[in-house]
């Protein structure tokens, strides 16, 4: 089960790759539904 703040990894549609991810949807909504909220992870800022 995912859980809010956790990293996982992600593959993005092409032209992009598979990143790391942190998932920000609430742990308490995250059963109901059917998609979260996450924030792409990179080391270029």
């Amino acid at each position: 089960m995912m859980k809010r703040g956790e990293v996982r990894w992600y593959k993005f549609q092409s032209p992009d790759k598979k990143r790391p991810v942190l998932i920000l949807t609430r742990d308490s909504v995250l059963e109901y539904l059917g998609e979260v909220t996450i924030a792409p992870i990179t080391s270029t800022i």
